[in-house]
């Protein structure tokens, strides 16, 4: 995460206390590595400074009308602290997130600051689908109202119709062609590269901030998947998701502006019995795994797809949202060896630090390291419930 950047910060003070309302400010300036800026429109500031007592009501004034920063810093012992407590009730009597973090030299306090940054990042983006989602999503469709009043994400549509893919596009090489095939004839192996070439032509047209893909489509209609195509786009730092999975493309785009930098995996949970979860798909980032062989898509036996395998041992985070985008899973695990018997070509075994009793649903989203840390004051700012939260108490 990148927490040296600017932090915008909507000061509350009360006049009677200008005293210390400079010294709240100071203390934060020497806390932030990075400069911090003072914004008076709070629509725009990460975070809410409650420098003094007697400020709770210039914070909600005008809440219905404005985005108010649902991260509050105070310094303990102080008034100011005690106004963020009556705010932070008030809020969540609202059904608003809030989060009230001490101004203080504590790692917590940078990762809720970073956590903010990454919240008012998400404002103005959008997550572009590629034709339509795929129908048997019946737990991942999120309400696109929602997205913008409560995240200002937006969705724009663009059907497959719009891209000319009998047509040639500028190459981007012959990536794939370094990996050995099993069964993937090299016009197969073409197509499928050709297919990345149009998508990343057209991402780097449009400059998408995320992208849903329906590429179960293409299957039908040019007998190519697009498992490589995808693999690619992640790899090169475009977020995106298959099957026109919107809300999987939504939770890497969160990844994404949160500061985490790295390529996150779409993959199906094919077993879970509490203890690991299994994970498989064909579209994951080459540089994620290692013994790399295209074999041909899993349920189509066509085209081609990436068949690697993760390195055991090695620390993993898993994230999913629920489709009403009320609550998210958050899990923290090690990965096991994983042979890939059938099915999708790619399989990966999460040995969880914490009892998965429950899924909100097939597609999850993995991240190499451990993030616990940094995602959940990221998950409580957004306003989601992390479901695995009372098992860490």
């Amino acid at each position: 995460m990148n927490t040296r950047a600017e932090l915008k910060v909507w000061v509350l003070a009360s006049p009677l206390d200008r005293h210390e309302s400079s010294e709240a400010l100071a203390a934060l300036r020497a806390l932030w590595p990075g400069t911090v800026a003072q914004e008076d429109d709070p629509s725009e500031a990460d975070i809410a400074l409650f420098a003094t007592g007697g400020v709770e009501g210039t914070y909600i004034a005008g809440a219905e009308a404005r985005r108010l920063p649902p991260l509050l810093i105070a310094v303990p012992g102080r008034n100011g602290f005690a106004a963020a407590v009556e705010v932070v009730a008030w809020s969540k009597l609202h059904g608003r997130p809030a989060l009230l973090q001490a101004l203080a030299p504590h790692p917590s306090f940078h990762l809720a600051c970073a956590a903010a940054q990454g919240v008012r990042a998400l404002r103005g983006t959008c997550v572009s689908l590629i034709g339509e989602t795929a129908p048997w999503l019946v737990a991942s469709q999120p309400d696109r109202r929602e997205m913008i009043q409560r995240w200002g994400v937006r969705c724009d549509e663009t059907p497959w119709e719009n891209f000319d893919l009998d047509d040639s596009a500028p190459s981007a090489g012959s990536t794939w062609s370094q990996y050995p095939r099993d069964g993937v004839s090299a016009a197969a192996l073409e197509a499928a590269e050709a297919l990345r070439d149009h998508l990343l032509m057209w991402a780097r047209r449009r400059r998408p901030d995320a992208l849903a893909i329906a590429c179960f489509d293409l299957l039908q209609s040019h007998q190519v998947s697009g498992c490589l195509a995808l693999a690619d786009l992640n790899g090169q730092g475009i977020p995106s998701a298959c099957e026109g999975d919107l809300l999987a493309a939504l939770g890497m785009l969160m990844m994404r502006r949160l500061g985490l930098e790295e390529p996150v995996w779409m993959a199906n949970a094919v077993a879970h019995d509490g203890a690991t979860l299994r994970l498989a798909h064909c579209t994951v980032a080459p540089s994620l795994v290692q013994d790399i062989v295209l074999r041909p898509h899993a349920e189509s036996a066509s085209s081609a797809a990436v068949s690697g395998r993760f390195p055991a041992g090695q620390p993993v985070t898993v994230f999913r949202l629920s489709a009403d985008l009320r609550r998210a899973m958050v899990v923290e695990g090690q990965l096991e060896e994983a042979a890939a018997p059938v099915g999708c070509r790619t399989h990966a075994l999460v040995r969880c630090a914490q009892p998965l009793d429950a899924l909100l649903g097939n597609h999850h989203l993995l991240l190499r390291g451990h993030h616990l840390a940094a995602l959940t004051p990221f998950v409580q700012l957004l306003g989601l419930e992390d479901i695995m939260a009372p098992s860490r108490r």
